[in-house]
Order: structure tokens, then sequence, then C-alpha cells
């Protein structure tokens, strides 16, 4: 009887000490959101992406940096300070992330359709259709 007793004062004992979960702690990220000027950027031109990384209250967390990456360099690039670079036509996402939370930004790179507009004269009239139809025109 003596050892049943024992074990259910230390049991006791036990689930008195405990303090319940522990909350994360103030300089834990929790979540980020990452902002850009555009969600669209012309092969070899760049931007710079920010990134608010918070606490599980909401609040903003300075003492943290985010790591940055892409999800396809092929097509865009970023730099440890936000810096992207399109670097090819096509679809990426921009990736800021630190201690367990991540967050995200489309991003589409896209070739400079002005570089090379199309020149007509004064009456001359052309009509273009599709992918490949010109969207610059210049009248001399």
């Amino acid at each position: 009887m003596k050892k049943v007793v024992s074990l259910v004062a230390v049991g006791w004992g036990l689930v008195a000490c405990s303090d319940g979960p522990t909350q994360p702690s103030a300089t834990t990220v929790t979540s980020i959101v990452v902002t850009a000027p555009s969600p669209s950027l012309q092969v070899g031109a760049t931007m710079t992406a920010t990134a608010r990384l918070t606490n599980s209250k909401g609040d903003s967390v300075p003492t943290k940096t985010p790591k940055w990456s892409s999800s396809d360099a092929a097509i865009a690039t970023v730099d440890q300070s936000g810096l992207i670079t399109a670097v090819a036509p096509g679809v990426a996402t921009i990736i800021a992330a630190a201690d367990n939370a991540k967050g995200t930004f489309p991003l589409t790179g896209d070739v400079d359709r002005c570089a090379n507009p199309l020149a007509l004269s004064v009456g001359q009239v052309s009509v273009f259709s599709g992918p490949a139809a010109v969207s610059c025109i210049t009248i001399a």
C-alpha cells in the first residue's frame, strides 16, 4: 500500500509542476509576407523584394533576416538582400525563409516586347495576332 501511495504522490507532484504548453519565443518567426514592386519583370531587369517576418503574436521580428531563394534559377535569381534578377521568360517563385516559416512571391519573367518595335509608314496597315503579336509600334 505504501508503494501505491508513494507512486500516486509522485504523479500528482509531476502534474502540479507542469506549466502547460510553451508558447513560441517572441523572436521565433512564424509567418513571412514577401512583397515586390511588380509580379512580372523583364528579362535582364532587377527589383528588390522585401520580407516582413512576424512572430505568433503578429509582431515584427527585426532581429532575424530571411534566407532568399528561387524555385527556378533558370528563370529568376535572388540574392541574400532580396535583389531579384529575371534571367529568362517563364514563371518562378521567390522564397524567403526563417526559422520554420516560409513566404513566397510568384514572379513572371517576360521579354521586352518593345525592344524591337515594328516600324510602319503612314498609311501602312498590318494585322498581327497570337503570341508573336507586336505590342509596340512606331509610326515614322
